[in-house]
Formats: structure tokens, sequence, C-alpha cells
């Protein structure tokens, strides 16, 4: 489950395409030029090598799960997880960048920057 607000940055994907199902809640997928809004029952489709991004809308979190073809990006995942320290949300810190560039990097994962408006 995601907090409004919480999204992914502006990526591409060189080794892998990701697939979105949505539970709970909206998101905006920002997908090469094109803007989508979707809510639960949805399904988008992000490609590799087309760059790609989303957000969290509403006032309510979201829940919905990422499908990576082939596998390996759970490495990525892998790679910036630390343990939960209690039930509910991590605290609201930002990412250490330079161990999200380094682990991009060894994954063939580009972050392009924030998520465009």
């Amino acid at each position: 489950m995601a907090p409004p607000g919480v999204g992914s940055p502006w990526h591409l994907h060189h080794a892998e395409d990701e697939s979105f199902y949505i539970i709970e809640g909206t998101l905006t997928f920002l997908i090469g030029e094109e803007r989508i809004t979707a809510g639960p029952g949805a399904y988008v489709f992000g490609p590799r090598g087309i760059p790609h991004g989303f957000r969290v809308d509403g006032d309510s979190p979201a829940r919905y799960v990422i499908m990576t073809t082939p596998a390996g990006f759970e490495e990525f995942v892998v790679a910036l997880s630390e343990p939960a320290t209690g039930p509910g949300f991590p605290p609201d810190a930002p990412p250490d960048m330079a161990k999200v560039m380094a682990a991009a990097a060894a994954r063939q994962l580009e972050i392009l920057g924030p998520l465009p408006e």
C-alpha cells in the first residue's frame, strides 16, 4: 500500500517491461508522452525502452501490483529495501539517491529525474 503523493521517478528500463494492476486508489502514469489515470481494475503497461513513471493521486492510499518481465527487477527492490521498524508506512524521508543510482546502474535501469508534471 502506498500513501498519496508517493510514486516513482521518471525512469527507463533496458532489460524488462513493467506492468501495473490497480487494486485500490488512483494512480497517474506517464508512459512516454501519454498520461494515464488509472483506478481499481485497471492494467497499465510500461514497455522497456520507453521512459515512464507513476504517482498515487487523490486523498487515499493505493494498493497495486507491479509485474516485471523477465525477472530481475526484484534485485533492484531488494538492494534498496530495509527491514520495517514497525507497522504502517515507513518514515517519510527522502531516498539515498546515491544508493538508488548505483542500484539502478547495476541493473540496466536509468533514473531520468522527477516525474514530469
